[in-house]
């Protein structure tokens, strides 16, 4: 997970607490004011929570301790006969401790996921392109390839694709979209994207026209021009996401250092074990013009090629 996105998800998460307990909160402050060993109790548990909250990860120690320290109040209010409001956790798996077995929980999982998407949303469309609002008919069943109609093959893509979205893991395969303009590739993949990051999955997105900006812009220390990727998460993300997709591959201005960072960013990525998705206009003759041999040796030998054909979609909404 990204450090930057996991912070702010757990500050989402830490909101949604408080405010679920709201009521009960102020019930209980005002008993714990009268009991000061349950005031210094409670203050030990908000300390050990914030800890957490800071930390990425909860050590069985430190879930030890915070459920050591919940039981010595309830058996102080037991001991005093107390009537102490209790605090209904949002989270039952993990009693909103947000970590279960060291792990981020469900709802951890949750939080980041929305917080991703809104990240994601700054590149991609990606509450408006989802499979839900696939529209298949806008596919011709009379423009042909290999005897096949555009509207089968997207058929066929759309099941591969949610397929993919749905099984994701560390064997999924690397994917090449090829394909004209307007046939679907952008869609497909930024469906794929928002399907992954529901899971609370590490996904990031970016075209390659700003992707190759950044990294010089990094490299020679100058600003980059949108302004939006000098930001505190910084480039390495797009080297150890879980998922990178990578749009318009070919419309960067080419030169030798494009040549290289693309070599770098593909062969990191191979030897990471993080998946990417590649869209690109050009063909696979296109490629070894336009690429390093072994950047082409990659792309053609490590990712699984899918080509898109039909009607200029956008002309087509048009009509």
């Amino acid at each position: 997970m990204d450090s930057v996105i996991f912070s702010r998800a757990k500050q989402r998460l830490e909101k949604e607490q408080y405010r679920h307990n709201a009521g009960t909160r102020a019930s209980r402050k005002a008993t714990f004011e009268l009991y000061p060993p349950l005031l210094e109790l409670d203050n030990q548990i908000r300390s050990c929570m914030f800890k957490n909250l800071v930390n990425e990860t909860v050590s069985a120690e430190e879930a030890a301790e915070l459920a050591d320290l919940r039981f010595s109040i309830m058996e102080f209010v037991a001991e005093n006969h107390i009537d102490l409001p209790e605090e209904a956790p949002l989270c039952k798996r993990c009693n909103d401790t947000m970590f279960k077995s060291g792990q981020p929980c469900t709802c951890l999982r949750k939080a980041y996921a929305a917080e991703q998407k809104k990240e994601l949303a700054k590149t991609i469309k990606i509450f408006d392109q989802t499979f839900d609002s696939f529209d298949l008919e806008l596919f011709s069943r009379n423009t042909m390839l290999h005897g096949l109609s555009a509207y089968e093959n997207m058929s066929g893509m759309y099941d591969f694709c949610a397929d993919y979205a749905q099984s994701f893991c560390a064997k999924s395969p690397n994917l090449l979209f090829t394909g004209y303009t307007g046939t679907g590739k952008t869609f497909l993949s930024t469906c794929i994207a928002g399907a992954v990051c529901e899971k609370g999955i590490w996904v990031e997105a970016e075209s390659a026209v700003r992707l190759f900006a950044a990294l010089e812009a990094e490299q020679f220390g100058r600003d980059e021009p949108s302004g939006r990727l000098n930001s505190s998460r910084g480039s390495k993300r797009f080297f150890s996401s879980s998922l990178l997709l990578l749009d318009d591959l070919g419309t960067e201005f080419l030169t030798p250092f494009v040549q290289t960072a693309l070599y770098d960013l593909i062969n990191t990525r191979l030897q990471n074990g993080v998946k990417t998705i590649i869209n690109t206009n050009l063909t696979a003759d296109d490629l070894q013009k336009r690429y390093l041999p072994q950047t082409v040796s990659r792309l053609t030998g490590e990712y699984d090629m899918l080509t898109f054909f039909g009607d200029d979609l956008r002309q087509v909404k048009k009509s």
